[in-house]
């Protein structure tokens, strides 16, 4: 299950990241039948799963979930003309206007939905459901600890093969156009998402609980411990091999998020790998019996990799050449007092809030209402809002809105449970702490970009959030 799962978001991102029709099906039709093979599949011993009377930690997104859906849902449903023109006076007049020049487009037998665009809604309300198809997978797979480490080095591998994809990409575009030259800044590694800053967002979301995976087998690879992992010992050998191969397909993935030139992303991954090493700073190695071995005088901590992680992704960009990405981050003050730059579209998208602040304007609809209220000129075309929080203010209105803060709080809520439970057992702490990460960044990401309405990332998202609340503290003897 683990390899369907990641082999269907893999197939997706090779797709511009989800964005061809192809993707986009594909991602859907698997995520249904996924959904409908966990579902199906008979539970395993008692002992593997959660007591029925405790509460699972992500019971309680099931409400703020299924509201969220069918508030999505009722933007679809066409409504009497007087109720349309009492709930959303903006969207009533637009349909009027259109009705006006063009008879019988503003308006059904029925009235009209709230939706501005109902055929771009539905589409988007079918990848919504995909989603969430995919996080309940997800949340059943992490259940188990066998199916959560293969998945684990599984993402592993992901990360590492689109990260060497992009840095080779990047190597040949530098070899065609030196770092001097005059389009420089516009090189950047983008795979086959044909954006680079969705690129590293898909990126930054596999780096970091890649990051959790390296801190796992860090705490796990201990000398000495209960007499099997000598340093002599072939166990020993063998787990500092994968110590190795780790920590390599991590940093093929850093590099390819640095070289993606996005800022935001390599920011944000930064503040995700501090987070990380915060969280997971107080564990050590600790028995199978779940005690800290206090006899052992040097603890490694869990975040130590990371450090010589850091270094050597920062002595392979040096070597690479940092000249494109220093330039790139000279240019945000500049970039940011643009006549057309993601300050101004933020600043104009407040019209829209609050034309729509009550019921929205329907999932997807950003670009049929932003241009009213733009204020600058020229030929960008600007169909996102590169803020998703302020875009689906406007799409789904204060009450979506309000939904979307009851499922985040609700997820933080159940993640702090998890992992309060995880550290019982440090290396699975370490490793939910890299998922938890993973979805730290996306968030922080989030607020400057739309790396979310990309299929493929808001796939790969569903899947870390269901194994960041899923996941439980299992013995080292059985993760």
């Amino acid at each position: 299950m683990p390899f369907l799962l990641v082999l269907l978001v893999a197939v997706a991102s090779l797709g511009l990241g989800g964005y061809s029709a192809w993707a986009t099906l594909t991602l859907e039709i698997g995520a249904a039948l996924l959904l409908v093979t966990v579902l199906n599949r008979r539970p395993r011993e008692p002992g593997a799963s959660r007591s029925r009377t405790e509460p699972h930690p992500a019971s309680g997104l099931r409400v703020p979930l299924a509201l969220l859906t069918l508030w999505i849902g009722l933007s679809l449903v066409p409504i009497p003309r007087s109720m349309l023109r009492v709930l959303t006076p903006r969207a009533f007049s637009l349909r009027a206007e259109v009705e006006t020049l063009e008879e019988g487009t503003g308006f059904g037998e029925w009235g009209a939905p709230l939706s501005l665009s109902p055929y771009l809604t539905a589409e988007s309300a079918w990848l919504w459901l995909a989603v969430l198809a995919l996080f309940v997978v997800s949340l059943r797979i992490a259940a188990h600890p066998k199916e959560v480490r293969r998945l684990s080095v599984l993402l592993l591998v992901l990360g590492a093969g689109f990260g060497a994809f992009g840095l080779g990409q990047w190597l040949a575009l530098v070899a065609q156009a030196p770092p001097r030259a005059p389009n420089a800044l516009r090189l950047g590694a983008f795979a086959a998402f044909g954006n680079r800053n969705h690129y590293a967002a898909f990126l930054e979301m596999l780096f970091l609980p890649s990051l959790g995976w390296l801190g796992y087998e860090w705490l796990r690879w201990k000398p000495g411990h209960r007499g099997l992992l000598r340093k002599s010992s072939t166990p020993s050998q063998e787990a500092g091999a994968r110590l190795v191969l780790a920590g390599a397909a991590t940093t093929l993935t850093g590099l390819a998020i640095l070289f993606s030139l996005s800022r935001s992303a390599v920011a944000f991954t930064l503040a995700g790998s501090a987070f990380w090493a915060w969280t997971t700073r107080s564990l050590s190695h600790q028995h199978n019996d779940g005690f800290v071995d206090v006899g052992t005088t040097r603890k490694r901590r869990s975040y130590a990799p990371a450090l010589v992680l850091a270094l050597i992704v920062l002595g392979s960009a040096v070597f690479l050449g940092l000249e494109p990405v220093m330039e790139r981050y000279q240019l945000v003050t500049e970039e940011l007092r643009a006549e057309r730059g993601r300050w101004q579209v933020w600043k104009d998208s407040m019209g829209a809030v609050r034309d729509f602040w009550a019921t929205g304007s329907g999932l997807a609809t950003f670009s049929k209402v932003f241009p009213i209220h733009r204020t600058f000129g020229g030929t960008t075309l600007y169909s996102w809002a590169h803020n998703d929080y302020l875009q689906l203010l406007i799409e789904l209105g204060l009450p979506g809105a309000l939904l979307l803060v009851w499922v985040a709080l609700g997820a933080v809520r159940a993640a702090k449970r998890v992992h309060q439970d995880a550290l019982a057992n440090p290396p699975i702490a370490a490793l939910h702490a890299g998922y938890g990460a993973g979805l730290l960044a996306i968030a922080l990401h989030s607020a400057t970009d739309f790396g979310l309405h990309l299929p493929a990332n808001a796939a790969l998202a569903s899947i870390l959030l269901g194994v960041t609340l899923g996941m439980k503290p299992h013995p080292l003897s059985s993760a």
